[in-house]
């Protein structure tokens, strides 16, 4: 996946308010350093030291300088903000002492939290880039499916769609169909979680899923989809906003509990009502930010987003676990998020020689323990 993409995740979050100087700063930074990006090679070329670490430090200064919106202090984008600023920092940090390769590598970490806090954000939040005020240049990219991609990330959600379209399309005729799954993840993400599309995204399953050109798994995925689809369009649940906390609990109770309750859940493809439900609660998160709720919708967002991530969709459900142990602590619903935490972070530092997590790691779960124990 091309790190071209990375950096402009990075802005756009400046991008939902009026025109900013910290946004502008964070585009002349990003414009500067997309030729070094494309490249690793001139990333870690010693010659080019000045302007990489002129343009990060820039980029750092204006994520520091969002931390007086209001919208940043939501529970819907604090944990997502909170990791990315601290990464951009360590990312700077690791530059100056001359460790190039992991800036790079930590610049890459930050794609998932971009992509998971801007596909949160309601229609009514546009992009400078949707509105075509601020313009991606395709000749940057290496490849269609980095256009696409970056044309997600900065909310450009038709070009985004059209795009990955063409990447499947060309897939087919070339029969070589790397990144196409993804493609159809994302096309899947936003016509279900971001912008509901049930039907429109139902008829670009059926027309894919019994094109025998197509690797099997892919065809069987997206026939999977198209059950889950139909059995959506059928629910008022899913079908419409949710207004109070009453709603909340019904659609709790109805879909994310049994679901939770499966032993297949990891096996089964319950990604389409877990894309609905991600989405409706966390536009119910933003218009509700001080629901009683919040610490049972941090939990079940943060549960949804963990199975979709194991399920290869970009998702930071962790984050949300987090949150709600350091802003609820007390509440009933924390001891749930430590043991999905802590049993998510054993799964993801496992492997055939055991479980290694990281010192910091650790330290971070110890810490999230003691809050609870206090």
């Amino acid at each position: 996946m091309s790190k071209i993409y990375i950096l402009l995740s990075l802005v756009t979050l400046t991008a939902f308010a009026d025109p900013r100087p910290q946004m502008n700063l964070a585009l002349r930074a990003l414009s500067d350093l997309l030729p070094f990006l494309a490249k690793e090679e001139r990333f870690l070329d010693k010659r080019n030291e000045k302007d990489i670490s002129q343009n990060l430090i820039k980029l750092e200064n204006t994520f520091s300088n969002l931390k007086h919106d209001q919208m940043i202090k939501n529970d819907l984008f604090a944990p997502s903000y909170a990791l990315i600023k601290q990464n951009i920092s360590e990312s700077v940090k690791a530059f100056k002492e001359g460790n190039k390769e992991f800036a790079h590598w930590r610049l890459s970490e930050i794609t998932n939290q971009c992509l998971d806090c801007h596909t949160r954000l309601p229609e009514s939040y546009t992009s400078k880039f949707q509105e075509k005020k601020i313009n991606l240049e395709p000749k940057s990219f290496e490849s269609k499916f980095d256009l696409a991609t970056a044309q997600f990330i900065v909310r450009d959600y038709q070009a985004a769609e059209k795009t990955y379209i063409e990447v499947i399309e060309s897939n087919l005729k070339n029969k070589n169909f790397m990144d196409t799954s993804d493609a159809f993840k994302n096309i899947l993400v936003i016509r279900t979680k971001v912008k509901p599309a049930f039907a429109k995204m139902l008829e670009l399953s059926k027309k894919y899923s019994h094109n025998n050109i197509l690797p099997m798994d892919i065809q069987e995925e997206l026939g999977q989809w198209e059950i889950r689809l139909k059995e959506v369009q059928k629910n008022k649940i899913l079908l419409s906003p949710l207004q109070d906390d009453k709603n909340v609990k019904n659609l709790i109770a109805t879909f994310l509990e049994p679901v939770y309750k499966k032993d297949d859940v990891f096996f089964d493809n319950y990604d389409v009502f877990l894309l609905v439900s991600s989405g409706l609660l966390s536009r119910y998160l933003f218009s509700h930010p001080h629901t009683d709720m919040a610490p049972e919708i941090s939990y079940w967002i943060g549960w949804s987003e963990k199975v979709l991530k194991r399920d290869k969709f970009n998702s930071s459900g962790d984050l949300f676990f987090k949150q709600c142990i350091r802003r609820y602590p007390k509440s009933t619903v924390a001891p749930k998020c430590f043991k999905e935490l802590k049993e998510n972070t054993e799964f993801e530092f496992s492997g055939s020689a055991g479980t290694n997590i990281p010192e910091d790691l650790k330290k971070e779960l110890r810490d999230l323990e003691a809050l609870i124990l206090k």
